[in-house]
Protein backbone atom coordinates (compact mmCIF):
# COMPACT_ATOMS: atom_id res chain seq x y z
CA UNK A 1 0.00 0.00 0.00
CA UNK A 2 1.57 3.25 -1.11
CA UNK A 3 0.93 5.99 1.39
CA UNK A 4 3.93 8.31 1.07
CA UNK A 5 4.91 9.81 4.39
CA UNK A 6 1.38 9.71 5.80
CA UNK A 7 0.64 6.90 8.19
CA UNK A 8 -1.71 5.75 10.88
CA UNK A 9 -1.03 2.67 12.99
CA UNK A 10 -2.99 1.44 15.97
CA UNK A 11 -2.49 -1.58 18.15
CA UNK A 12 -4.88 -2.62 20.89
CA UNK A 13 -4.92 -5.79 22.94
CA UNK A 14 -7.05 -7.41 25.60
CA UNK A 15 -6.54 -10.66 27.49
CA UNK A 16 -8.98 -12.54 29.70
CA UNK A 17 -7.36 -15.10 32.03
CA UNK A 18 -9.54 -17.99 33.11
CA UNK A 19 -8.00 -19.31 36.30
CA UNK A 20 -8.52 -21.40 39.39
CA UNK A 21 -6.11 -19.12 41.23
CA UNK A 22 -5.40 -15.41 41.64
CA UNK A 23 -3.08 -12.89 40.01
CA UNK A 24 -1.45 -9.62 41.01
CA UNK A 25 -3.04 -6.89 38.92
CA UNK A 26 -1.52 -3.46 38.44
CA UNK A 27 -2.16 -0.29 36.49
CA UNK A 28 0.40 1.44 34.30
CA UNK A 29 -0.07 4.83 32.67
CA UNK A 30 2.38 6.99 30.79
CA UNK A 31 2.39 9.98 28.52
CA UNK A 32 5.32 11.38 26.59
CA UNK A 33 5.83 13.97 23.90
CA UNK A 34 5.84 12.67 20.35
CA UNK A 35 8.77 13.85 18.27
CA UNK A 36 6.66 14.18 15.16
CA UNK A 37 8.61 11.45 13.37
CA UNK A 38 6.95 8.15 12.44
CA UNK A 39 7.49 5.43 15.01
CA UNK A 40 9.26 2.38 13.63
CA UNK A 41 7.02 -0.65 13.40
CA UNK A 42 6.55 -3.78 11.36
CA UNK A 43 3.29 -4.46 9.61
CA UNK A 44 1.44 -7.34 11.29
CA UNK A 45 0.56 -10.42 9.29
CA UNK A 46 -2.92 -10.67 7.83
CA UNK A 47 -5.36 -12.32 10.19
CA UNK A 48 -7.27 -15.43 9.24
CA UNK A 49 -10.87 -14.98 8.13
CA UNK A 50 -13.61 -16.58 10.24
CA UNK A 51 -15.07 -19.68 8.61
CA UNK A 52 -18.66 -18.59 9.28
CA UNK A 53 -18.13 -15.30 7.41
CA UNK A 54 -17.07 -16.97 4.17
CA UNK A 55 -20.06 -16.81 1.86
CA UNK A 56 -22.59 -16.59 4.67
CA UNK A 57 -25.41 -14.05 4.29
CA UNK A 58 -24.98 -10.99 6.48
CA UNK A 59 -27.86 -9.81 8.65
CA UNK A 60 -27.60 -6.00 8.51
CA UNK A 61 -29.77 -5.59 11.60
CA UNK A 62 -27.49 -7.86 13.65
CA UNK A 63 -24.41 -5.94 12.54
CA UNK A 64 -26.07 -2.64 13.40
CA UNK A 65 -27.10 -3.95 16.83
CA UNK A 66 -23.55 -5.21 17.50
CA UNK A 67 -22.09 -1.81 16.59
CA UNK A 68 -24.63 -0.13 18.89
CA UNK A 69 -23.68 -2.56 21.65
CA UNK A 70 -19.98 -1.82 21.12
CA UNK A 71 -20.62 1.93 21.36
CA UNK A 72 -22.61 1.63 24.58
CA UNK A 73 -20.16 -0.83 26.09
CA UNK A 74 -17.22 1.39 25.20
CA UNK A 75 -18.72 4.50 26.78
CA UNK A 76 -19.74 2.53 29.90
CA UNK A 77 -16.21 1.20 30.26
CA UNK A 78 -14.55 4.54 29.56
CA UNK A 79 -16.71 6.17 32.24
CA UNK A 80 -15.90 3.39 34.74
CA UNK A 81 -12.17 3.60 34.03
CA UNK A 82 -12.23 7.41 34.27
CA UNK A 83 -13.80 7.09 37.70
CA UNK A 84 -11.27 4.46 38.80
CA UNK A 85 -8.31 6.39 37.32
CA UNK A 86 -8.92 10.09 38.14
CA UNK A 87 -5.46 11.14 36.92
CA UNK A 88 -3.51 10.57 33.75
CA UNK A 89 -4.63 9.69 30.23
CA UNK A 90 -6.93 6.74 29.54
CA UNK A 91 -6.79 4.77 26.28
CA UNK A 92 -9.10 1.84 25.54
CA UNK A 93 -10.14 -0.34 22.61
CA UNK A 94 -13.83 -1.23 23.15
CA UNK A 95 -13.72 -3.50 20.10
CA UNK A 96 -10.74 -5.46 21.41
CA UNK A 97 -12.16 -5.92 24.91
CA UNK A 98 -15.65 -6.80 23.65
CA UNK A 99 -14.19 -9.32 21.19
CA UNK A 100 -12.23 -11.21 23.86
CA UNK A 101 -15.12 -11.24 26.33
CA UNK A 102 -17.53 -12.38 23.61
CA UNK A 103 -15.26 -15.34 22.92
CA UNK A 104 -15.28 -16.10 26.65
CA UNK A 105 -19.05 -15.74 26.89
CA UNK A 106 -19.47 -18.57 24.37
CA UNK A 107 -18.59 -20.94 27.21
CA UNK A 108 -20.76 -19.32 29.87
CA UNK A 109 -24.18 -20.40 31.09
CA UNK A 110 -26.81 -19.45 33.66
CA UNK A 111 -26.38 -16.27 35.67
CA UNK A 112 -22.80 -15.90 34.46
CA UNK A 113 -23.91 -15.72 30.84
CA UNK A 114 -26.77 -13.36 31.69
CA UNK A 115 -24.46 -10.89 33.46
CA UNK A 116 -21.86 -11.04 30.70
CA UNK A 117 -24.39 -10.41 27.95
CA UNK A 118 -25.83 -7.50 29.92
CA UNK A 119 -22.42 -5.89 30.46
CA UNK A 120 -21.59 -6.43 26.78
CA UNK A 121 -24.92 -4.85 25.79
CA UNK A 122 -25.95 -8.05 23.99
CA UNK A 123 -29.20 -8.80 25.87
CA UNK A 124 -31.46 -8.07 22.91
CA UNK A 125 -29.18 -9.33 20.15
CA UNK A 126 -28.18 -12.62 21.75
CA UNK A 127 -24.84 -14.36 21.50
CA UNK A 128 -25.42 -16.49 18.34
CA UNK A 129 -26.32 -13.41 16.26
CA UNK A 130 -23.51 -11.43 17.89
CA UNK A 131 -21.05 -14.19 16.91
CA UNK A 132 -22.21 -13.99 13.30
CA UNK A 133 -21.92 -10.20 13.30
CA UNK A 134 -18.42 -10.44 14.77
CA UNK A 135 -17.44 -12.91 12.05
CA UNK A 136 -18.54 -10.43 9.41
CA UNK A 137 -16.72 -7.51 11.09
CA UNK A 138 -13.49 -9.49 11.43
CA UNK A 139 -13.62 -10.73 7.83
CA UNK A 140 -14.53 -7.33 6.39
CA UNK A 141 -11.70 -5.64 8.30
CA UNK A 142 -9.25 -6.83 5.65
CA UNK A 143 -11.28 -5.45 2.75
CA UNK A 144 -10.19 -1.80 2.85
CA UNK A 145 -7.55 -1.13 0.17
CA UNK A 146 -6.54 2.25 1.63
CA UNK A 147 -6.01 1.21 5.24
CA UNK A 148 -4.87 -1.81 7.19
CA UNK A 149 -7.15 -3.26 9.85
CA UNK A 150 -6.09 -6.42 11.66
CA UNK A 151 -8.26 -8.26 14.16
CA UNK A 152 -6.61 -11.44 15.43
CA UNK A 153 -7.64 -13.86 18.18
CA UNK A 154 -6.04 -16.83 19.91
CA UNK A 155 -6.75 -19.40 22.62
CA UNK A 156 -3.93 -20.71 24.81
CA UNK A 157 -5.00 -24.07 26.24
CA UNK A 158 -3.59 -25.87 29.27
CA UNK A 159 -2.65 -29.45 28.46
CA UNK A 160 -4.74 -32.06 30.23
CA UNK A 161 -7.91 -29.95 30.40
CA UNK A 162 -10.91 -31.46 28.58
CA UNK A 163 -12.03 -28.40 26.62
CA UNK A 164 -15.48 -28.63 25.05
CA UNK A 165 -15.18 -29.19 21.27
CA UNK A 166 -18.15 -26.88 20.61
CA UNK A 167 -16.44 -24.00 22.47
CA UNK A 168 -13.24 -24.41 20.45
CA UNK A 169 -15.18 -24.74 17.18
CA UNK A 170 -17.32 -21.65 17.82
CA UNK A 171 -14.30 -19.47 18.51
CA UNK A 172 -12.48 -20.88 15.50
CA UNK A 173 -15.43 -20.51 13.12
CA UNK A 174 -16.70 -17.08 14.20
CA UNK A 175 -13.57 -15.39 15.61
CA UNK A 176 -10.84 -17.16 13.59
CA UNK A 177 -9.14 -17.91 16.91
CA UNK A 178 -5.86 -19.80 16.71
CA UNK A 179 -5.43 -22.55 19.32
CA UNK A 180 -2.07 -23.25 20.94
CA UNK A 181 -0.91 -25.21 23.98
CA UNK A 182 -0.11 -23.13 27.06
CA UNK A 183 3.49 -23.93 28.13
CA UNK A 184 3.95 -25.32 31.63
CA UNK A 185 6.77 -22.86 32.32
CA UNK A 186 5.18 -19.58 33.61
CA UNK A 187 7.80 -17.39 31.94
CA UNK A 188 7.68 -19.41 28.73
CA UNK A 189 3.91 -19.07 28.54
CA UNK A 190 4.09 -15.31 28.94
CA UNK A 191 6.88 -15.10 26.36
CA UNK A 192 4.93 -16.99 23.71
CA UNK A 193 1.75 -14.98 24.28
CA UNK A 194 3.61 -11.67 24.28
CA UNK A 195 5.48 -12.61 21.10
CA UNK A 196 2.16 -13.44 19.41
CA UNK A 197 0.70 -10.09 20.50
CA UNK A 198 3.78 -8.09 19.50
CA UNK A 199 3.81 -9.59 16.02
CA UNK A 200 0.14 -8.74 15.48
CA UNK A 201 0.38 -5.17 16.77
CA UNK A 202 3.45 -4.13 14.81
CA UNK A 203 5.59 -4.32 17.95
CA UNK A 204 3.53 -1.65 19.72
CA UNK A 205 2.33 -3.97 22.53
CA UNK A 206 5.18 -6.19 23.72
CA UNK A 207 4.72 -7.12 27.38
CA UNK A 208 1.00 -7.57 27.82
CA UNK A 209 1.04 -10.41 30.35
CA UNK A 210 3.42 -11.44 33.10
CA UNK A 211 4.32 -15.01 34.11
CA UNK A 212 1.31 -17.31 33.74
CA UNK A 213 0.32 -18.95 37.02
CA UNK A 214 0.29 -22.79 36.87
CA UNK A 215 -3.37 -22.70 37.92
CA UNK A 216 -4.28 -20.91 34.69
CA UNK A 217 -6.41 -23.13 32.46
CA UNK A 218 -7.01 -20.87 29.48
CA UNK A 219 -5.88 -17.48 28.11
CA UNK A 220 -8.02 -15.78 25.45
CA UNK A 221 -6.22 -13.04 23.52
CA UNK A 222 -7.31 -10.42 21.01
CA UNK A 223 -4.97 -8.12 19.06
CA UNK A 224 -6.32 -5.16 17.11
CA UNK A 225 -4.23 -3.12 14.66
CA UNK A 226 -5.18 -0.34 12.25
CA UNK A 227 -3.01 1.73 9.90
CA UNK A 228 -4.06 4.61 7.67
CA UNK A 229 -2.75 8.05 6.83
CA UNK A 230 -3.66 11.75 6.69
CA UNK A 231 -2.12 14.98 5.44
CA UNK A 232 -4.05 17.70 7.29
CA UNK A 233 -1.09 19.12 9.20
CA UNK A 234 2.38 20.35 8.22
CA UNK A 235 5.29 20.10 10.64
CA UNK A 236 6.33 23.67 9.89
CA UNK A 237 2.95 24.95 11.12
CA UNK A 238 3.36 23.39 14.56
CA UNK A 239 4.21 25.82 17.36
CA UNK A 240 4.09 25.92 21.13
CA UNK A 241 0.71 26.83 22.60
CA UNK A 242 -1.07 26.79 25.97
CA UNK A 243 -3.00 23.78 27.25
CA UNK A 244 -5.08 24.06 30.42
CA UNK A 245 -4.89 21.04 32.73
CA UNK A 246 -7.77 19.93 34.93
CA UNK A 247 -6.10 21.29 38.07
CA UNK A 248 -5.97 24.80 36.63
CA UNK A 249 -2.30 24.67 35.66
CA UNK A 250 -1.41 25.91 32.18
CA UNK A 251 1.41 24.21 30.25
CA UNK A 252 2.99 24.76 26.85
CA UNK A 253 2.61 21.94 24.31
CA UNK A 254 3.30 21.58 20.56
CA UNK A 255 0.08 22.63 18.82
CA UNK A 256 -0.49 21.42 15.26
CA UNK A 257 -2.41 23.76 12.96
CA UNK A 258 -4.50 22.78 9.97
CA UNK A 259 -7.54 23.82 7.97
CA UNK A 260 -10.07 21.03 7.53
CA UNK A 261 -13.40 20.97 5.72
CA UNK A 262 -15.71 18.84 7.81
CA UNK A 263 -19.13 18.59 9.45
CA UNK A 264 -19.07 19.81 13.05
CA UNK A 265 -21.53 18.79 15.75
CA UNK A 266 -22.02 21.36 18.51
CA UNK A 267 -24.21 20.97 21.59
CA UNK A 268 -24.46 22.70 24.94
CA UNK A 269 -21.99 20.11 26.26
CA UNK A 270 -19.30 19.86 23.57
CA UNK A 271 -18.10 20.54 20.04
CA UNK A 272 -17.11 17.48 17.97
CA UNK A 273 -14.73 17.77 15.02
CA UNK A 274 -14.13 14.68 12.82
CA UNK A 275 -10.77 14.46 11.05
CA UNK A 276 -10.81 12.17 8.04
CA UNK A 277 -8.01 9.66 7.52
CA UNK A 278 -7.33 7.28 4.65
CA UNK A 279 -9.42 4.17 4.21
CA UNK A 280 -12.76 5.39 5.56
CA UNK A 281 -11.38 5.99 9.03
CA UNK A 282 -11.61 9.18 11.02
CA UNK A 283 -10.53 10.63 14.33
CA UNK A 284 -13.21 12.64 16.10
CA UNK A 285 -12.06 15.20 18.66
CA UNK A 286 -14.77 15.85 21.25
CA UNK A 287 -13.91 19.08 23.06
CA UNK A 288 -16.05 19.80 26.16
CA UNK A 289 -17.37 23.34 26.47
CA UNK A 290 -15.41 25.64 28.77
CA UNK A 291 -15.85 24.64 32.39
CA UNK A 292 -16.85 21.07 31.52
CA UNK A 293 -14.68 17.94 31.86
CA UNK A 294 -14.45 14.96 29.49
CA UNK A 295 -16.04 12.80 32.19
CA UNK A 296 -19.03 15.13 32.45
CA UNK A 297 -19.89 14.85 28.74
CA UNK A 298 -19.68 11.05 28.55
CA UNK A 299 -23.35 10.68 29.64
CA UNK A 300 -24.38 13.02 26.82
CA UNK A 301 -22.46 10.90 24.32
CA UNK A 302 -24.02 7.74 25.73
CA UNK A 303 -27.51 9.23 25.50
CA UNK A 304 -27.64 9.30 21.70
CA UNK A 305 -24.61 11.52 21.29
CA UNK A 306 -22.59 9.08 19.18
CA UNK A 307 -25.47 8.80 16.73
CA UNK A 308 -25.62 12.60 16.57
CA UNK A 309 -21.95 12.74 15.58
CA UNK A 310 -22.66 10.73 12.42
CA UNK A 311 -25.96 12.44 11.57
CA UNK A 312 -26.03 15.06 8.83
CA UNK A 313 -29.17 16.45 10.49
CA UNK A 314 -27.26 17.21 13.69
CA UNK A 315 -24.05 18.59 12.17
CA UNK A 316 -23.07 21.63 10.11
CA UNK A 317 -20.32 21.96 7.49
CA UNK A 318 -17.41 24.25 8.31
CA UNK A 319 -13.88 24.96 7.25
CA UNK A 320 -12.30 24.35 10.65
CA UNK A 321 -9.14 26.21 11.59
CA UNK A 322 -7.97 23.53 13.99
CA UNK A 323 -5.27 23.78 16.63
CA UNK A 324 -4.65 20.33 18.09
CA UNK A 325 -1.92 19.19 20.49
CA UNK A 326 0.60 16.63 19.33
CA UNK A 327 0.80 13.90 21.94
CA UNK A 328 1.75 10.36 22.85
CA UNK A 329 -0.03 8.25 25.46
CA UNK A 330 0.12 4.66 26.73
CA UNK A 331 -2.30 2.97 29.11
CA UNK A 332 -2.27 -0.47 30.71
CA UNK A 333 -4.76 -1.82 33.21
CA UNK A 334 -4.55 -5.31 34.69
CA UNK A 335 -7.50 -4.57 36.97
CA UNK A 336 -10.09 -4.08 34.25
CA UNK A 337 -12.19 -6.65 36.10
CA UNK A 338 -13.12 -3.96 38.65
CA UNK A 339 -14.75 -1.80 35.98
CA UNK A 340 -16.47 -4.81 34.41
CA UNK A 341 -17.84 -5.83 37.80
CA UNK A 342 -19.16 -2.30 38.28
CA UNK A 343 -20.96 -2.73 34.94
CA UNK A 344 -22.78 -5.80 36.29
CA UNK A 345 -20.46 -8.63 35.26
CA UNK A 346 -19.80 -10.11 38.70
CA UNK A 347 -20.22 -13.86 38.87
CA UNK A 348 -17.72 -14.50 36.08
CA UNK A 349 -14.91 -13.40 38.43
CA UNK A 350 -15.85 -15.76 41.28
CA UNK A 351 -15.29 -19.50 41.81
CA UNK A 352 -19.04 -19.96 41.35
CA UNK A 353 -18.78 -18.84 37.72
CA UNK A 354 -20.61 -21.02 35.22
CA UNK A 355 -18.17 -21.72 32.40
CA UNK A 356 -19.17 -25.35 31.92
CA UNK A 357 -19.37 -24.68 28.18
CA UNK A 358 -15.57 -24.31 28.11
CA UNK A 359 -14.46 -27.31 30.17
CA UNK A 360 -15.73 -29.39 33.08
CA UNK A 361 -14.81 -28.37 36.60
CA UNK A 362 -14.54 -24.97 38.29
CA UNK A 363 -13.44 -22.23 35.95
CA UNK A 364 -13.66 -18.45 36.32
CA UNK A 365 -12.08 -15.27 35.03
CA UNK A 366 -9.28 -14.20 37.29
CA UNK A 367 -7.93 -11.25 35.43
CA UNK A 368 -8.64 -9.06 32.43
CA UNK A 369 -5.63 -7.15 31.09
CA UNK A 370 -5.79 -4.33 28.59
CA UNK A 371 -3.04 -2.21 27.09
CA UNK A 372 -3.31 0.53 24.54
CA UNK A 373 -1.16 3.19 22.93
CA UNK A 374 -2.10 6.40 21.14
CA UNK A 375 0.30 8.70 19.27
CA UNK A 376 -0.93 11.69 17.27
CA UNK A 377 1.27 14.04 15.24
CA UNK A 378 1.43 15.89 11.92
CA UNK A 379 1.79 12.72 9.87
CA UNK A 380 -1.09 10.85 11.42
CA UNK A 381 -2.06 8.69 14.35
CA UNK A 382 -0.34 5.60 15.68
CA UNK A 383 -2.43 4.39 18.53
CA UNK A 384 -4.54 1.91 20.37
CA UNK A 385 -7.37 4.24 21.22
CA UNK A 386 -10.33 6.11 19.88
CA UNK A 387 -13.33 5.89 17.60
CA UNK A 388 -13.56 7.48 14.15
CA UNK A 389 -16.64 8.72 12.26
CA UNK A 390 -16.48 9.45 8.48
CA UNK A 391 -18.28 12.65 7.45
CA UNK A 392 -20.33 12.56 4.21
CA UNK A 393 -19.46 15.24 1.71
CA UNK A 394 -22.06 17.69 0.55
CA UNK A 395 -21.79 21.19 -0.83
CA UNK A 396 -18.33 22.66 -0.13
CA UNK A 397 -18.47 24.60 3.16
CA UNK A 398 -17.70 28.30 3.21
CA UNK A 399 -18.24 29.30 6.83
CA UNK A 400 -15.18 29.21 9.07
CA UNK A 401 -14.95 27.91 12.64
CA UNK A 402 -11.94 28.17 14.93
CA UNK A 403 -11.42 25.28 17.38
CA UNK A 404 -8.47 25.26 19.77
CA UNK A 405 -8.15 22.06 21.76
CA UNK A 406 -6.53 23.64 24.83
CA UNK A 407 -8.13 21.61 27.61
CA UNK A 408 -8.80 17.92 28.35
CA UNK A 409 -10.67 16.23 25.52
CA UNK A 410 -12.01 12.92 24.22
CA UNK A 411 -10.75 11.03 21.14
CA UNK A 412 -12.92 8.57 19.24
CA UNK A 413 -11.66 6.34 16.41
CA UNK A 414 -14.11 4.26 14.39
CA UNK A 415 -14.72 2.79 10.98
CA UNK A 416 -16.60 5.14 8.73
CA UNK A 417 -18.99 2.74 7.04
CA UNK A 418 -20.19 0.92 10.16
CA UNK A 419 -19.15 3.21 13.04
CA UNK A 420 -17.42 0.33 14.88
CA UNK A 421 -15.77 1.96 17.94
CA UNK A 422 -12.20 0.73 17.55
CA UNK A 423 -10.70 2.95 20.25
CA UNK A 424 -11.66 5.64 22.78
CA UNK A 425 -9.48 7.92 24.89
CA UNK A 426 -9.55 10.75 27.41
CA UNK A 427 -6.52 13.01 26.99
CA UNK A 428 -6.05 14.97 30.20
CA UNK A 429 -2.42 15.94 29.61
CA UNK A 430 -0.88 15.75 26.10
CA UNK A 431 2.69 16.17 27.31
Amino acid sequence: MAMGSSWLALGGVVVALLLTGCGSPSVEQSSSLSSGAPVAYTTPPRAAAPIQAKGDPVDPSSTFKLVTALQGFGLDLLRAEAKAQPEGNIVLSPASIHDALSMTANGASGQTAKEMLHALRLDALGLPKADSAWAWLIASAEGNPDAEVRIANSLWLRKGVAFRPDFLKTNRDYFAADAAPLPDDPAGGASQINDWVAERTGGRIQDLVGPIDPSTRLVLVNALYVKAGWDHFKTGDTKEGPFNLSDGQQVQVPMMHGQIGTNVTETSDYVAVPIEANGELSVTIVLPKSGRSPESVLPALANGGLEDLSSDMKSKPYIVDLALPRFSARFKDTELASSLEAMGMRRAFTPSAQFDGIAPGPLWIDQVVHEAVLDLNEQGVEAAAGTAVIMAGAAPPTEHLRVTVDRPFIVLLSTGSTDVPLFMAIVRDPR
